[in-house]
């Protein structure tokens, strides 16, 4: 009976109940929140396929952000009742059109800094006190105020003992304050030498299996140029 099925049992059965009448547009408003993490991962894929063999349009409503992203074709980011971006999950999460999406839609880094030259396709921004050189295809021009958004798995760490004198010129020094292990990768929060908290991401793989980072331990952070978002300055 209803009563006797748990709450992912009754998501699962109101999901069935309202796609086998085909309607053409099924509202899914948070429809995996009772289940556990496994079975919630499975119901993703099962949504995903149900929907494209229906050929029914899903409008799923969730907090979840890793959910909306695996799930959906198009993503709507709302504020306040007001659209800030529409577009594919790559879009919205590599592109973010504002400020406002950068910092909602998954964690982020953000410099506030100041465009001190540009030159061709290229400007040279301060950031942490290093002069780094970044691709400026917004065409920022000298002295605009911008946001540099780097996403953490964007960003590298490096023992100091790994990087040459020569590479340090465009490299932040920082020192660990957290080791975050979650099996195929390691999350980082490093504090810079001018109080800033960065968060990173490294994946283990074969050129560097251990990942061994210790609390206190001072690395080498940088990214490869490209891999930034530069948005101009908010408010």
């Amino acid at each position: 009976r209803p009563a006797q099925l748990s709450g992912g049992q009754q998501q699962r059965v109101a999901v069935a109940r309202a796609a086998v009448n085909e309607p053409l547009v099924l509202l899914l408003d948070e429809p995996l929140s009772a289940l556990d993490y496994s079975l919630r991962k499975n119901m993703q894929i099962e949504l995903k396929a149900l929907q494209r063999r229906l050929g029914i349009t899903f409008v799923l409503v969730t907090h979840d952000q890793e959910e909306a992203l695996s799930i959906s074709d198009r993503v709507v980011v709302m504020n306040e009742g007001c659209i800030e971006q529409i577009g594919t999950p790559r879009e919205v999460y590599e592109k973010p059109a504002n400020l406002y999406v950068a910092n909602f839609v998954g964690e982020t880094n953000i410099f506030d800094t100041t465009v001190l030259s540009v030159d061709d396709a290229h400007m040279i921004v301060d950031i942490e006190g290093v002069k780094i050189r970044l691709n400026n295809p917004k065409e920022f021009k000298e002295g605009d105020k911008v946001h540099i958004i780097v996403r953490p798995e964007d960003l590298r760490s490096w023992d100091i003992t790994e990087v040459e004198s020569d590479e340090k010129k465009a490299m932040m020094r920082a020192q660990v304050e957290q080791v975050i292990y979650k099996g195929s990768t390691v999350d980082l929060i490093l504090r810079t030498e001018e109080g800033r908290r960065l968060s990173t991401t490294e994946f283990f793989d074969e050129d560097d299996e251990d990942l061994d980072y210790r609390l206190g331990e001072k690395v080498w952070v940088e990214w490869m140029p490209g891999w930034e978002v530069v948005l101009l300055h908010e408010g």
